[in-house]
């Protein structure tokens, strides 16, 4: 099972550095979808920002998803490596900007399919070396499947506070990222909390599960029904659904006040026979 990769988690895992980085690359990230038996070319701008020439080699590797920490991890094996013929090295002067060039060959007979590669600007020289990277997602079009389906859904209400434990799984063929909002809303008072469904941007990969558990903090006169209603969207074509449950929610206030009550109505059944 491979888990959600946010863009902050993968782009840490694309800097590799023994040296300070003399170096800015551009973009972060970028999405090709690209035909079998194409010839692609893909360009990174790279920056020195330091006040002397740096040589910089473009460089390329392919990753996967950590399970355990949902961090990009390179140095996987994947066919896609052979199909990718790097440029030159450029030598930057200081404040220059410069652009690496990657030509892509995309074999007549391979499948649909998703890869995922780091683009690599390299330094190297003293005995010291660094590299700073751009993610590619590159998809070999044909049956391309964009499905999220929902996987769990648990609520949980504890003290003045209710969560939602929720998980959706990637069974299409393409990466995606879900979007949307998760919306508390009381049966009879009809208040409204709301929070952001995925805020931190995470990339769910194809067979792989995004998993949160969101927070609402309650009233501590809060009680009755609640509906918690979670409104999800994802792909390039803006998939939609909705999903909604209700849970019963009953302070200890308000179970004790109850009891009471009973207890009341019992002594008081009592008294009245044993002095009629």
């Amino acid at each position: 099972m491979k888990l959600p990769i946010t863009l902050a988690t993968a782009l840490g895992s694309l800097f590799f550095v023994t040296a300070a980085h003399a170096v800015q690359i551009n973009p972060l990230r970028q999405t090709m979808v690209v035909a079998p038996g194409s010839v692609e070319r893909v360009e990174v701008q790279v920056t020195n920002d330091e006040d002397y020439s740096v040589l910089v080699h473009p460089v390329f590797d392919a990753f996967a998803v950590n399970e355990t920490t949902g961090a990009a991890t390179f140095g996987v094996v994947s066919e896609a490596l052979q199909w990718i013929q790097p440029g030159e090295s450029v030598t930057l002067d200081p404040g220059e900007t410069a652009a690496l060039w990657y030509t892509i060959v995309i074999p007549e007979l391979v499948l649909p399919d998703s890869y995922y590669l780091g683009l690599f600007a390299e330094q190297s020289g003293d005995g010291v070396s660094s590299r700073i990277g751009s993610l590619l997602f590159l998809h070999v079009e044909g049956d391309v499947r964009e499905s999220l389906a929902l996987q769990q859904y648990d609520i949980d209400t504890r003290g003045h506070s209710l969560s939602l434990t929720m998980s959706l799984y990637n069974d299409g063929t393409i990466h995606t990222t879900p979007v949307g909002r998760v919306l508390l809303v009381h049966e009879w008072l009809q208040t409204k909390d709301e929070i952001p469904l995925n805020e931190g941007d995470a990339i769910i990969l194809p067979e792989g599960v995004w998993k949160r558990e969101m927070e609402f903090s309650l009233p501590w006169y809060a009680f009755g029904k609640y509906r918690v209603r979670s409104d999800v969207s994802y792909g390039l074509t803006q998939q939609y659904f909705s999903h909604i449950e209700s849970v019963w929610v009953w302070p200890a206030w308000w179970i004790i006040g109850l009891f009471l009550a009973i207890l009341g109505g019992i002594s008081g059944l009592v008294w009245k026979k044993t002095h009629v």
